[in-house]
Parts: C-alpha cells; structure tokens; sequence
C-alpha cells in the first residue's frame, strides 16, 4: 500500500512538473475518469484501508506546506525574511480597500466612526511631505487602535477614467493601510479645496473630529504653518478627554 502511495505522487509531481505543482495536479488527477475500484474486505481490511487513505492525506499535507514554506523563503530572500514573508501573507489576506467619495460621502464616512476620535490624513502621492508623514500615521492608528481612536484617509491623486490610481493602492498596500482610505472625487486645485475647506489646496492636512462627531482640530500647511506629528498626537489625546 506504502508503495502505491507513494507511485501516485510521483505520478501526480511528474505531470505537474515538481512540487509547485501539487494543487494544480490534484486538480488534474480529479477530472481524469477512473474506473471504479470494489474490494471485499473484513474488518481488518476496512481499518488497512482507512489508515492508507489517512497517509496519502498527510502526504499531501505535507507537501502543501513545505511549498507554502518555500514560496516565502522565496519571495523574502531565505530564512532571514520569514518574518516579512507572513506579513506579506497577512496583506493578501486583507486587502487594501479604498473608496471614492465626494463631499457628502466624506461627511458620511465620519459619521459613521461617532463616539470616536476620528483623526483624518489628507494626502496625495505627488505630495513628498505626506509620503514621508504616512507611516506615522499608520503607526498612530496601530497604537491608538484599542484606545478609541480611528484613522481616516483622504487622498487627492486624479482618479484615472473614474477608478483609483493604481500608485495609490500601491502605496497604501505598501504601507499596510489597514483602516478607512477614501480617496476625493474632487480635484483639489478646483472646488477640491474649497468643498473639504483645505487652505489654498495645501498638503499634507489634518482634522481630529471629537467623539461628538465635530470638528476639533485642524492642522494646515503652507506659509509659517508647521506642524508634527507630536502635535496631532498632542491634540487626539485632547480630543479624547473632552467630554
């Protein structure tokens, strides 16, 4: 029986050309007509047959890991980034979801998060501030996360024939954006700016809504308006203890 077994998966490997291969030959081995086996057995032999059915399944197991193994060693550079290659696996288990919003769709999206400090990240790709800004912000809603607080993203790269700029997701599944990122239906140099209330369309801007759903703090740039991210944790904290 061990020899059986082992016959079919080398079968199985050689026509799928290796281990990378084993599912996509599972697959094939399922459409192939096979002829309808019948064995008189006693008790003994059920039990022979069940233990055999049990190794095969583990083979397979086996050699379902070992290429789950493998593909991350492969794409993270060896054993060194195994730990880059899970998170990696995290990301494809969660994609980045982005929605397109217009002024209302915006106000909508806040209100949604009431009885929570909302901290609103507006930026743009084009915009070098806010690329070197954003993995703060991603590192304030990891650390704020179970404290009340949600982060919001409002970017403002041209949408591309009505549909998100793939530079945009691009970056936002670099930097692992995991939380609510819209993205503006307005351009910003037009009513844009006007319709989000964002001084002469000057990036990178920030707004902390209070958890009574309005506004409570803004941070703008331009002229002799400088701001940290110290001072946007200084004013979430804020935020949270007003009643």
């Amino acid at each position: 029986m061990e020899e059986i077994i082992q016959n079919r998966r080398q079968w199985i490997l050689s026509v799928t050309g290796g281990t990378a291969g084993l599912l996509v030959g599972r697959r094939a081995l399922a459409q192939i007509a096979k002829p309808i086996v019948t064995s008189i057995v006693d008790k003994a032999g059920y039990d022979k047959a069940i233990a055999a059915h049990k190794a095969l399944k583990r083979i397979i197991m086996e050699e379902i890991i070992q290429n789950r193994r493998q593909w991350i060693l492969s794409v993270t550079g060896g054993t060194a980034g195994l730990l880059v290659g899970r998170r990696a696996l995290a990301q494809i288990a969660k994609p980045i979801v982005t929605s397109i919003v217009d002024k209302a769709g915006y106000d909508k999206a806040i209100a949604a998060h009431k009885g929570k400090v909302v901290v609103v990240d507006c930026w743009a790709t084009w915009c070098v501030p806010c690329r070197k800004a954003f993995p703060k912000t991603v590192e304030m809603s990891k650390l704020y996360a179970g404290k009340g607080v949600v982060v919001v993203t409002l970017c403002f790269d041209d949408l591309v024939k009505g549909e998100v700029p793939m530079k945009v997701t691009e970056f936002l599944q670099k930097q692992e954006a995991q939380f609510d990122n819209l993205v503006s239906s307005l351009d910003i140099s037009d009513e844009g700016a006007d319709a989000f209330k964002i001084t002469d369309g000057a990036l990178p801007h920030f707004k902390i809504y209070g958890k009574n759903g309005k506004l409570f703090k803004v941070f703008e740039s331009g002229a002799n308006k400088e701001f940290t991210h110290e001072d946007i944790e200084s004013a979430v904290n804020a935020a949270l203890k007003a009643k």
